[in-house]
């Protein structure tokens, strides 16, 4: 997947990603979701996560 577009909201804020931290988070992702079955082609993602 090439052109991700990241965004994180915490605590209902968003926090603004620079370039670089964008590109991390987007191969990171992608290649954890690559190791699920079924996934092959997917469109958009999201994770919601709580502390």
């Amino acid at each position: 997947m090439t052109n991700m577009k990241v965004k994180v909201i915490i605590d209902e804020k968003p926090v603004e990603l620079n370039s670089y931290v964008e590109m991390v988070f987007s191969k990171v992702i992608n290649a954890l979701i690559s190791t699920l079955r079924g996934t092959e082609g997917w469109k958009k993602v999201r994770l919601d996560i709580e502390s």
